[in-house]
């Protein structure tokens, strides 16, 4: 059991980064465009 509950752990904590990476990537792309908007 305890190998199941280290793949599940790892599983999350990839699950938690990549959500991170996510959200870290539409705020750089919005703040692109609020910028590319506040130039034009």
């Amino acid at each position: 059991m305890a190998a199941a509950e280290t793949v599940k752990n790892t599983v999350e904590q990839f699950t938690t980064a990549g959500n991170a990476a996510f959200k870290d990537a539409i705020e750089k792309s919005l703040a692109g465009l609020a910028d590319a908007n506040a130039h034009s």
